[in-house]
């Protein structure tokens, strides 16, 4: 069964207006908007370097 990132590398860097914002694409951005991204992402205000 496929997953996101298979879509995501099948998809590849076709932009939108070759092919359009589709209900898959909605799909994968509201996923994304319920994430965690501690340990990912700096919160607010903090400012780490890139290693």
């Amino acid at each position: 069964m496929a997953n996101i990132e298979d879509y995501l590398v099948w998809r590849g860097d076709v932009p939108f207006d070759i092919d359009p914002f589709n209900e898959v694409d909605n799909a994968i951005f509201s996923e994304l908007v319920y994430s965690a991204f501690d340990d990912i992402v700096p919160g607010p205000g903090l400012k780490e370097k890139c290693q």
